[in-house]
């Protein structure tokens, strides 16, 4: 390096320490010279590299790192891993290379441990590049492994299957039928292993890709990861996955994945019943969690799985502890029916990891309970004998005992002694599946959750609450309900004045919306948390709406419009009584434009999702519930308020700054107009319902713009409630409530969600007992010629 002639300057510094200093001093000298040739051999190794791409990628970054050491590390791993860049063909996979580099050199500069495993990570995505173009690129996925240990475990049958696998990749499906029938060999193995040979085929072909998303299972869920790296695993798994199977398929695993966040992997992308089933199950857990069910990022339904050939077939499908994948040989549709609830109770099972001796349960009391889970799953035992083969006894003279294993190699229960048996077969558990709920704790809780919930007892279904099972599972249907059929939920209220297949639209809209806001639901929880979580003297309460509710709402819109095309229809009935108002008669032409464009909202409440999604605004409610409303307190929440608005991280689509006749309500005309005018700096329109005080003047213009009518409520309910869009698209309603007005307004609120057709006993016969008598004195009180008793009421309030 150093005689090269372009580093004369370095070269004439070391003749010179070396002429006027031959001694120590000189040693000492040219040490202080080893990071300037370390620095020039760097640059030499760039320059040398082969790989044009390499080298540009190198040179990017690598000025950008501080540390020598670490540049030199970066070189060389970098140079090892990457040596065959220029081979990438896919742009977006080459841009995410890119872009990984740069981001380990970040992780760098800010001092952080970057292992060799970042490299490799990077090295993957040239392995998938390959696998898109078609080439096989063996890494330690499903089929490799799969291959590997049969080659093992099994040489002969993995000679006779290599040779099926290249037949049935170069014959027509007819030929490799032909050759299965004729050939003796394959007569000698098992039927498990020919039925393996196509999925093997496909499975070789995106092993690493399949890898790759299995191992990035937290990153969608991780809540502070920008959006454009949750981007990159959705564009793989779309993208270079989804792409190859046939429309249909394709079609129904993106649906799961934009619903739950699940991808699945297909073993027979033919059966659509099986996907549609899938569908189905992990709606149950989202309807019943409200975005609580813990969904596995991965389900593979592949044959070809690690633990191989001698396990899987003998199970009905593992769930991975620490990733919550799930693995299910997707073979049949009754496979899939017979595991799947079991393996995702593994992924919400909160005590995962205990397994038997005693466990500690606190109450919402805060009383702790000592539970001993050997009392409950009570395994055999025998005697333990020595080396020697002499019986063992302890101090006392007991004998030692050991704990005796199945054949399948899980202990074995003493069924006699087992407690709470009687449960599971009460449930519809089989008799011969029972013994397994008492393996251990995990799959007693799993077991379990395949039964009946409705004929558990309920100190049954405490102790599966203190052995992990959240509490929420209850409200799911017994697995044995769940088919492949689209769901519809029927409103007897409403359903029936609509055709089945309005119903079917208005169900699977039903699902859509609902899905969509869950998906969303932590994003738009931090939202609210960044923003109001720490205001003091408020407390912040999030829900999601449930999907009844919201099936509900969205046939109360659509029964709205069906009233005002019934009263616009009869036009002189409609107009004797609006003039009773003072409002001016409709022509017949008017009211035909007007019903005209009725029925087209009707139809796009039931036809269009995007029209159902941006008209229904109260998917996702957050309240605070403030200790104080005075108006120093309120003044903070403002601020709060204008900081969220500012940041453009939410838009305040509408404000509702109720308050009674003469009261003060919680924000004042000042507030508002200042929460208006940072709305327009963000290029949007505020809408407002307050009574806004006004200039001399405009009295009237200034009530008929800000709705002061609609701000002053008879029954004195004070509150201010809004309208946000989130960056997802969801547009949740907050409310902000003093803590004795929140206690009121859920009384008072009884009356208006009556008036508005909500069935306030969601379906539960108990309530409706309560609620019926209810409803018919509200309905009676809302008829015509009753307005003296419905005044009467308000006045009341």
């Amino acid at each position: 390096v150093i005689t090269s002639s372009d580093n004369k300057d370095l070269q004439a510094q070391i003749k010179d320490i070396l002429k006027s200093n031959p001694s120590m001093k000189a040693v000492n000298d040219l040490r202080k010279l080893k990071p300037q040739v370390d620095e020039k051999i760097l640059y030499l190794k760039i320059n040398n590299i082969k790989d044009k791409n390499l080298k540009s990628l190198i040179k990017r970054n690598i000025n950008k790192i501080n540390n020598p050491n670490d540049r030199k590390t970066y070189l060389s791993l970098m140079s090892v891993f990457l040596s065959d860049l220029s081979e990438v063909q896919d742009k977006y996979i080459m841009g995410q290379i890119y872009r990984r580099a740069s981001k380990l050199t970040e992780l760098l500069n800010q001092g952080k441990k970057v292992d060799m495993n970042e490299y490799a990570a990077i090295k993957r995505y040239i392995y998938i590049d390959k696998e898109v173009r078609g080439e096989d690129e063996y890494s330690f996925g499903n089929a490799y492994e799969y291959l590997m240990y049969m080659k093992s475990a099994y040489p002969e049958e993995a000679m006779i299957f290599s040779d099926l696998v290249k037949k049935y990749e170069t014959l027509t499906p007819k030929e490799y039928q032909n050759y299965i029938k004729k050939n003796p060999a394959v007569k000698s193995i098992s039927d498990e292993f020919i039925e393996a040979v196509p999925n093997y085929v496909k499975d070789k072909k995106i092993q690493v890709l399949k890898k790759h998303l299995k191992e990035n299972y937290s990153q969608e869920k991780d809540i502070d990861l920008s959006r454009k790296d949750k981007d990159v695993i959705k564009h793989i798994y779309k993208e270079k996955y989804l792409t190859l199977l046939p429309e249909a398929a394709r079609q129904r695993c993106e649906k799961i994945y934009d619903s739950f966040g699940v991808k699945v992997f297909l073993s027979n992308e033919n059966d659509l019943k099986m996907i549609d089933f899938i569908y189905n199950e992990l709606f149950e857990w989202q309807k019943a969690g409200k975005g609580e069910a813990v969904m596995p990022p991965t389900i593979d339904l592949s044959v070809i799985k690690q633990n191989y050939i001698d396990l899987i077939f003998e199970s009905g499908g593992f769930h991975e502890n620490d990733s919550h994948n799930i693995n299910l040989p997707g073979s049949d549709l009754s496979n899939i029916q017979y595991a799947i609830r079991h393996e995702i109770t593994h992924a919400n099972d909160k005590l995962l990891n205990v397994s038997d001796g005693f466990m500690i349960h606190i109450g919402k009391d805060g009383i702790k309970e000592e539970i001993n889970i050997d009392e409950i799953i009570v395994h055999k035992t025998v005697q333990k004998y020595d080396e020697n083969g002499n019986p063992m006894f302890n101090f006392d003279g007991t004998p030692v005992l050991a704990k005796v294993y199945d054949d399948n190699g899980t202990l074995a229960p003493d069924m006699d002694k087992c407690k709470y048996v009687e449960e599971f077969r009460n449930a519809g558990i089989p008799e011969w599946h029972i013994p397994y709920a008492y393996t251990n704790k995990k799959e007693f809780v799993a077991v379990a959750s395949e039964g009946d919930y409705s004929k558990y007892s309920k100190e049954f279904k405490e102790l599966l609450v203190k052995f992990g099972l959240p509490k929420w599972m209850f409200n799911m249907k017994p697995k044995d309900i769940i088919t492949p059929e689209a769901n519809l939920y029927t409103n007897e209220k409403f359903s029936k004045k609509y055709t089945a297949e309005e119903n079917q639209k208005i169900s699977v809209n039903s699902e859509d919306f609902y899905n969509r806001v869950v998906r969303n639901k932590d994003d738009i929880n931090k939202d609210y948390t960044d923003f109001f979580g720490q205001i003091e003297g408020g407390e912040l309460h999030t829900r999601v709406k449930d999907l009844q509710g919201l099936n509900e709402k969205i046939y109360r819109e659509i029964d709205r419009i069906d009233e005002k095309i019934a009263e616009l229809s009869d036009i002189e009935k409609y107009n004797a009584e609006n003039m009773k108002k003072g409002i001016e008669p409709l022509t017949h032409e008017a009211a035909d434009i007007l019903i005209e464009n009725c029925n087209a909202n009707k139809q796009n409440l039931i036809n269009n999702f995007e029209t159902v999604f941006n008209t229904i605004q109260d998917s996702y409610g957050a309240r605070l519930v403030m200790d104080d409303t005075s108006p120093a307190a309120i003044a903070k929440v403002h601020r709060s308020l204008l900081n969220a608005i500012d940041s453009g991280e939410i838009k305040i689509l509408e404000i509702n700054n109720y308050q009674g006749d003469g009261s003060i309500p919680y924000f004042s005309s000042a507030q508002i107009k200042q929460l208006q005018a940072h709305c327009r700096q963000k290029g949007y329109t505020l809408k407002v319902i307050s009574d806004v005080n006004a200039p001399k003047g405009k009295e009237k213009t200034y009530k008929k713009d800000y709705n002061s009518k609609k701000a002053i409520k008879a029954s004195g309910y004070t509150t201010c409630q809004m309208n946000i869009r989130h960056k997802s698209g969801v547009i949740s309603e907050f409310q902000i409530r003093g803590k004795h007005i929140n206690e009121l307004a859920e009384s008072e609120h009884i009356f208006y969600d009556i008036s508005q057709k909500k069935d306030l006993s969601k379906g539960n016969p108990q309530i409706k007992q309560i609620t019926d008598p209810l409803v018919k004195v509200v309905e009676e009180m809302n008829a015509k010629g009753n307005e003296d008793i419905k005044e009467a009421y308000s006045s009341y309030l």
